[in-house]
């Protein structure tokens, strides 16, 4: 039986820094970056770790043990003055037009399957996805990379090529900005700043984003030894206070609206977190039999890394399907397995390798889909 899982927020008091994985050395004159938010395996340690120090602050856990606690994330909870909403990463479906001067909104089009025309150049197995009609506006460079949730359920409600009746304001930047630090190195002997030894560090300030938002990272683990307060993680040992509580209210279950396309036997599969497949890019290993593949939209694959602490030595680089990937399934079985299909993967894991799993990797969110392949206008 699968033990419960316990939801907590990391909230950050100094700007964090989740490593871009570039060398960092602090040499004289390195940077080290963060990134954006962090990959679930390093939320993973980071949860881990929090989970192995007793009350002292001293690691008392069995490091096979701490291997084995499963952690879930990382899903970000924007908070201001309206309350408190998930941020999930934007769906790669929805391609968003260049606003006009002085817009204050724009609505996404939507890409979907599409037929090949006889004597395409179109090869493979999965369907061509575009838009279903030509579109003159150029792709919004500054597209929000974030997508509240109230943005993405109406999203994934729709199942059919016209984008639901959803326009995004222009103005709704939720990134996590950047806050710079210049450091400079002390000699442990005088206790005196070391000469032209400066080095600069890039955090990430998730309780000063734009306007009054406010960013959380949450993370969801079956272990209950974590314990609340204040504590280090992340880059430069930055402190952030772990506060245990439900942060995912309105998205534990499946619009009903996706579980009624999954019982037609057609849906979109949403990542929420980056993916890790035998297959590389091809998601199919991960589902196996009850599910197909027929098209997808996924950009650049992410390649990781990392430090192995039990074998003192680098992780083998993977490939992973970025968030935010959408994937066309057709389901197999009858309506009520197809319907459980979805309600037993929906905010759960979509691997075929038990570690990544552990790790928070390929977390579903599920949309509707007519099943409909397009003509390929020109």
């Amino acid at each position: 039986m699968t033990a419960p899982m316990k939801s907590w927020r990391i909230e950050a008091i100094d700007p964090l820094i989740f490593g871009d994985g570039r060398p960092f050395n602090g040499a004289p004159g390195s940077r080290l970056r963060s990134l954006p938010w962090p990959m679930p395996q390093t939320l993973a340690g980071i949860a881990r770790t929090r989970a192995g120090l007793n009350a002292d602050g001293v690691w008392d856990m069995d490091p096979k043990e701490a291997r084995g606690i499963t952690v879930h994330g990382p899903f970000l909870v924007g908070e201001d003055d309206h309350g408190r909403e998930p941020l999930f990463p934007a769906p790669a479906d929805a391609l968003l037009p260049e606003p006009a001067r002085g817009a204050e909104s724009v609505r996404p089009g939507r890409l979907v399957p599409l037929e090949a025309p006889d004597g395409s150049a179109c090869s493979g197995s999965l369907a061509p996805v575009h838009l279903p009609r030509p579109s003159p506006s150029k792709p919004w460079k500054k597209a929000p990379a974030l997508w509240r949730w109230s943005w993405l359920r109406p999203w994934l409600e729709a199942p059919g090529p016209e984008a639901p009746d959803l326009v995004l304001p222009v103005g709704a930047d939720l990134s996590i900005p950047e806050e710079p630090r210049t450091h400079v190195a002390i000699d442990p002997k005088t206790g005196a700043a070391s000469e032209h030894m400066l080095f600069m560090t890039t955090g990430r300030r998730y309780d000063r984003g734009p306007g009054d938002l406010r960013v959380s990272i949450g993370l969801r683990t079956d272990t209950d030894r974590i314990a609340g307060g204040v504590g280090q993680l992340g880059g430069e040992r930055r402190f952030a206070r772990w506060v245990e509580g439900d942060f995912l209210s309105g998205v534990d279950t499946p619009p009903d609206a996706v579980l009624q396309s999954a019982e037609r036997g057609f849906v979109r599969l949403v990542l929420a977190t980056p993916a890790f497949s035998t297959g590389g890019s091809d998601l199919q290993p991960a589902l196996g039999d009850a599910a197909e593949v027929v098209a997808q939209v996924n950009g650049r694959p992410r390649v990781i890394s990392g430090w192995d602490m039990h074998h003192r030595r680098p992780k083998p680089l993977r490939r992973l399907l970025p968030a935010g990937s959408v994937f066309f399934l057709e389901l197999g079985g009858t309506a009520a397995d197809r319907r459980r299909f979805v309600q037993d993967r929906w905010l759960q894991p979509v691997t075929d390798d038990p570690d990544a799993a552990r790790d928070g990797f390929g977390i579903a969110l599920f949309g509707a889909w007519d099943g409909a392949f397009h003509p390929m206008s020109t």
